[in-house]
């Protein structure tokens, strides 16, 4: 049974948009979708003689991390989506987005009886931790999956991102599409997600302008739906609505990937072989893998400052404290704390078999413990 949470919070929720607000998507998001029914309706329609119309497809979209993100409200009240699932680890913020939502649909009720009235079931939140479990969501579940930096947050951890991506692909209908909106360098994503270990999709690059939301509870998704319709000209002329205000202009531009999953090329007949299921040693590997080209390249701990830095710091041995306060900097040191530099160190030991001293670094081994950290 997927999980479902129940809306208990007595009080709303202020929304907050990470990245970009919901109409700026609108765009990327229909996009992704038409192509996708456009080329199914063109291959269930060969060999068709009738040319009576058919009955549009349900969409379904997944969006992780959504957090407070009114996203999810856009893309079934604006957009049409049939089902769309808010994921996300933090079970209380997720309990306050579904009150806020169904006190929506009570508010749009009463106000405007003559309108049909929108399902609130239409709108699901689903707290899950994807590190620790996997998506309570069958394979080939879902038309759409939106990440608005959720891969951003995890690429710290081989572990979270490997799962992270797993899993949406595992989830992902063929024919349907990952987007993706990303800070991240494309030099670094590029790689990662195109050469994704047994994966077979396809991946587009653009780029958008960033554009952070702090929303008001009452008139948030009207301000949307007005931007909506003030871009519906330049849409028609075939020009995505994701025009910002101009202070976003300042801000580096957003990179968006639209991943589309192809059908697998190696169809097996075997059952237990399941074509949605990646390897998440490889997949693992493989995060690991351009963490590690890229930052050696972009930004390597070894400089040649650093390295002259660390000879004249490690003219002796040093103790591991001491050791520790030398090698790495101010900044450093609030992500890696001296407890992970020790497990970190004892890693290293492990790998040395003894050949070196437990409780001091000499400037040989500092110089190759960054390089591997690196």
């Amino acid at each position: 049974m997927e999980p479902t949470i129940q809306g208990t919070s007595s009080s709303l929720i202020r929304p907050f948009e990470w990245l970009t607000n919901a109409a700026s998507l609108k765009f990327l998001i229909t996009q992704a979708v038409e192509q996708q029914y456009s080329s199914s309706r063109q291959e269930e329609k060969q060999g068709e003689s009738s040319s009576h119309e058919q009955a549009p497809k349900e969409l379904s979209a997944l969006h992780v991390g959504a957090g407070s993100s009114v996203v999810g409200e856009y893309m079934v009240e604006a957009l049409g989506f049939d089902l769309v699932v808010n994921l996300d680890k933090d079970e209380e913020t997720l309990e306050q987005m579904k009150d806020r939502w169904l006190q929506r649909c009570r508010n749009k009720s009463e106000n405007n009886p003559e309108l049909p009235p929108v399902s609130s079931e239409r709108l699901a939140f689903c707290p899950n931790d994807f590190a620790e479990k996997p998506f309570p969501y069958p394979s080939n579940r879902f038309d759409l999956i939106l990440d608005k930096s959720t891969l951003d947050c995890t690429l710290c951890s081989d572990k979270a991102a490997a799962c992270l991506l797993v899993q949406v692909y595992r989830c992902l209908k063929v024919g349907g599409c990952y987007l993706l909106i990303s800070f991240h360098e494309y030099d670094f994503l590029a790689p990662l997600l195109e050469n994704l270990p047994g994966a077979n999709w396809d991946v587009q690059h653009s780029t958008m302008e960033r554009q952070v939301e702090d929303l008001g509870i009452i008139n948030q998704l009207n301000a949307d739906h007005e931007s909506d319709r003030q871009n519906n000209t330049k849409e028609e002329e075939g020009e995505p609505a994701t025009e910002l205000n101009p202070s976003a202009n300042e801000k580096p531009p957003l990179n968006v990937f639209i991943i589309r999953k192809l059908p697998s090329p190696n169809s097996s007949e075997d059952e237990d072989d399941d074509p949605h299921t990646l390897d998440w040693d490889r997949v693992s590997a493989h995060v690991h893998k351009c963490n590690d080209a890229w930052f050696q390249q972009h930004q390597p701990l070894l400089t040649r400052q650093r390295t002259q830095a660390l000879k004249e710091a490690f003219e002796h041995p040093l103790v591991l404290q001491q050791a520790y306060l030398e090698l790495f900097t101010d900044a450093e040191r609030e992500h890696l704390t001296y407890e992970h530099f020790l497990e970190d160190w004892a890693a290293y030991l492990e790998q040395r078999k003894g050949t070196i001293p437990k409780k001091q670094i000499s400037y040989d081994d500092a110089f190759l413990f960054l390089q591997e950290m690196q």
